[in-house]
């Protein structure tokens, strides 16, 4: 049953508080030569479907994949992340350059594709949907989702990362589906022996941390 909030131990508080600032950042390299149990992939995945959605409504569907040969194939295809010049590494580089993301290398690899019923969502609701609402709540009930996954994956003491730069056409072939994909997200088991935002595939890479500073307001 419920507890007071005055009942709960610090360690409790901790640990949230630890998962939550780890699952802000990216994780850009994998130690492969672990797995992750079925048991965790099957909790990652009702986090991700028990997510809550505007009247409850299925905006979109997750592909969850596990095949090393897909996975590298659409890493390929996510080559879209500027390293800057003369940034990364703390090695000199000449001119801008794109690489890929290699978050998306990880055990396991979700991708959420469009996939909504418009009579379906009209026959919970009133409101007059069209098109353009229902882009509007999809987006929202995809971050939801994502962050649902993020938040309980690193709970389970994965690291994640998300990856929307990507050549959307390709892997739709390479997967074999009919809709485009809206976000790729890489949930796995982090290489303890580089830093987080060493390139997965070139430890002469090493992303950039970028802060963000958002204060709430409280009003009594």
């Amino acid at each position: 049953g419920f507890r007071h909030p005055r009942r709960r131990n610090n360690m409790f508080r901790n640990m949230l508080k630890k998962a939550i600032h780890k699952s802000q950042h990216v994780q850009r390299n994998w130690d492969l030569s672990q797995e992750i149990p079925q048991e965790d992939i099957d909790l990652i995945a009702e986090s991700v479907i028990g997510a809550p959605s505007k009247q409850n409504i299925k905006f979109f569907k997750p592909y969850f994949i596990t095949d090393r040969k897909k996975i590298e194939a659409i890493h390929r295809n996510t080559l879209g992340f500027m390293i800057e010049d003369g940034k990364q590494g703390g090695k000199a580089l000449k001119g801008d350059r794109l690489t890929t993301n290699p978050q998306t290398l990880a055990q396991l690899l979700i991708v959420f594709v469009k996939d909504w019923d418009s009579k379906d969502a009209k026959s919970k609701t009133d409101i007059s949907w069209d098109e353009e609402v229902m882009e509007y709540d999809m987006h929202q009930a995809l971050g939801v989702a994502a962050g649902y996954c993020n938040m309980t994956s690193a709970l389970l003491g994965y690291g994640t990362g998300c990856c929307s730069c990507c050549d959307k056409d390709a892997i739709r072939r390479i997967l074999g589906i009919e809709e485009k994909p809206l976000l790729l997200m890489g949930v796995g088991i982090p290489d303890s022996s580089k830093p987080r935002r060493e390139h997965h595939l070139n430890s002469n890479l090493t992303f950039p941390t970028k802060r963000k500073d958002i204060k709430p307001e409280y009003i009594s």
